[in-house]
Protein backbone atom coordinates (compact mmCIF):
# COMPACT_ATOMS: atom_id res chain seq x y z
CA UNK A 1 0.00 0.00 0.00
CA UNK A 2 1.21 3.51 -0.78
CA UNK A 3 1.41 6.73 1.18
CA UNK A 4 0.10 10.17 0.19
CA UNK A 5 0.94 13.14 2.42
CA UNK A 6 -0.30 16.63 1.63
CA UNK A 7 1.12 19.54 3.63
CA UNK A 8 0.04 23.15 3.43
CA UNK A 9 3.01 25.50 2.93
CA UNK A 10 1.13 28.79 2.81
CA UNK A 11 -2.16 30.55 2.25
CA UNK A 12 -2.08 33.64 0.07
CA UNK A 13 -4.63 36.16 -1.25
CA UNK A 14 -6.29 33.75 -3.68
CA UNK A 15 -4.47 30.43 -3.47
CA UNK A 16 -2.87 27.73 -1.35
CA UNK A 17 0.66 26.44 -1.82
CA UNK A 18 1.28 22.86 -0.68
CA UNK A 19 3.60 19.87 -0.97
CA UNK A 20 2.57 16.39 -2.06
CA UNK A 21 4.72 13.45 -0.95
CA UNK A 22 3.92 10.03 -2.40
CA UNK A 23 5.55 6.70 -1.67
CA UNK A 24 4.67 3.65 -3.70
CA UNK A 25 6.68 0.57 -2.85
CA UNK A 26 10.40 1.40 -2.75
CA UNK A 27 10.01 4.68 -4.64
CA UNK A 28 8.97 8.10 -3.41
CA UNK A 29 8.67 11.63 -4.69
CA UNK A 30 7.68 15.08 -3.53
CA UNK A 31 6.59 18.20 -5.38
CA UNK A 32 5.10 21.60 -4.63
CA UNK A 33 1.70 22.57 -6.01
CA UNK A 34 -0.48 25.65 -5.92
CA UNK A 35 -4.25 25.82 -6.20
CA UNK A 36 -6.66 28.76 -6.27
CA UNK A 37 -9.40 28.84 -3.65
CA UNK A 38 -12.02 28.16 -6.37
CA UNK A 39 -10.04 25.19 -7.77
CA UNK A 40 -9.61 23.92 -4.20
CA UNK A 41 -13.39 23.87 -3.65
CA UNK A 42 -13.98 22.03 -6.94
CA UNK A 43 -11.26 19.46 -6.16
CA UNK A 44 -12.56 18.87 -2.63
CA UNK A 45 -16.13 18.40 -3.93
CA UNK A 46 -14.90 15.98 -6.62
CA UNK A 47 -12.93 13.91 -4.09
CA UNK A 48 -15.87 13.77 -1.66
CA UNK A 49 -18.25 12.75 -4.46
CA UNK A 50 -15.84 9.97 -5.46
CA UNK A 51 -15.66 8.74 -1.87
CA UNK A 52 -19.46 8.64 -1.49
CA UNK A 53 -20.32 7.20 -4.91
CA UNK A 54 -17.29 4.87 -5.26
CA UNK A 55 -16.80 6.02 -8.84
CA UNK A 56 -15.07 8.80 -10.74
CA UNK A 57 -11.64 10.34 -10.97
CA UNK A 58 -9.78 13.46 -9.89
CA UNK A 59 -6.58 15.12 -11.01
CA UNK A 60 -4.43 17.18 -8.70
CA UNK A 61 -2.22 19.34 -10.88
CA UNK A 62 -0.19 22.51 -10.89
CA UNK A 63 -0.63 25.16 -13.58
CA UNK A 64 3.11 26.00 -13.69
CA UNK A 65 4.51 22.46 -13.99
CA UNK A 66 3.71 19.05 -15.44
CA UNK A 67 3.46 17.47 -11.99
CA UNK A 68 0.20 15.66 -11.30
CA UNK A 69 -1.59 13.12 -9.13
CA UNK A 70 -4.37 11.20 -10.88
CA UNK A 71 -6.79 9.33 -8.62
CA UNK A 72 -9.17 6.85 -10.25
CA UNK A 73 -11.86 4.90 -8.42
CA UNK A 74 -11.76 1.23 -9.38
CA UNK A 75 -14.20 -1.54 -8.46
CA UNK A 76 -15.21 -2.37 -4.89
CA UNK A 77 -13.85 0.83 -3.33
CA UNK A 78 -10.30 0.45 -4.59
CA UNK A 79 -8.41 3.41 -6.02
CA UNK A 80 -5.48 3.77 -8.37
CA UNK A 81 -2.95 6.56 -7.82
CA UNK A 82 -0.77 7.59 -10.76
CA UNK A 83 1.59 10.50 -10.34
CA UNK A 84 4.50 12.42 -11.75
CA UNK A 85 6.46 14.47 -9.24
CA UNK A 86 9.57 16.59 -9.61
CA UNK A 87 8.97 18.29 -12.97
CA UNK A 88 10.03 16.19 -15.93
CA UNK A 89 12.46 18.78 -17.30
CA UNK A 90 14.62 18.55 -14.15
CA UNK A 91 17.23 15.89 -13.44
CA UNK A 92 15.31 14.18 -10.62
CA UNK A 93 11.68 13.28 -11.17
CA UNK A 94 9.61 10.18 -10.60
CA UNK A 95 6.47 8.53 -11.91
CA UNK A 96 4.61 6.38 -9.41
CA UNK A 97 1.59 4.11 -9.69
CA UNK A 98 -0.09 1.95 -7.07
CA UNK A 99 -3.49 0.75 -5.90
CA UNK A 100 -5.06 1.19 -2.49
CA UNK A 101 -8.52 1.31 -0.93
CA UNK A 102 -10.92 4.16 -0.24
CA UNK A 103 -9.36 4.64 3.20
CA UNK A 104 -6.46 6.40 1.49
CA UNK A 105 -8.92 8.57 -0.43
CA UNK A 106 -10.56 9.56 2.88
CA UNK A 107 -7.13 10.50 4.23
CA UNK A 108 -6.43 12.67 1.16
CA UNK A 109 -9.78 14.44 1.65
CA UNK A 110 -9.04 15.11 5.32
CA UNK A 111 -5.60 16.48 4.49
CA UNK A 112 -7.09 18.90 1.95
CA UNK A 113 -9.87 19.91 4.37
CA UNK A 114 -7.23 20.93 6.90
CA UNK A 115 -6.19 23.77 4.55
CA UNK A 116 -9.34 25.76 5.25
CA UNK A 117 -8.94 25.19 9.00
CA UNK A 118 -5.47 26.72 8.98
CA UNK A 119 -5.16 30.35 10.04
CA UNK A 120 -1.73 30.97 8.50
CA UNK A 121 -1.60 34.05 6.27
CA UNK A 122 1.51 35.06 4.34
Amino acid sequence: MGVVEINLLGEYDRWYEYDVYIRGGSFAGKASFSITFDEYEVLLNTLEKMYKSLCGEAIISDSDTDDFVHITMLKYGHIKIESQLGRSWKDNWVKLSFESDQGLLRSIIQQFKSFSNNNTVN
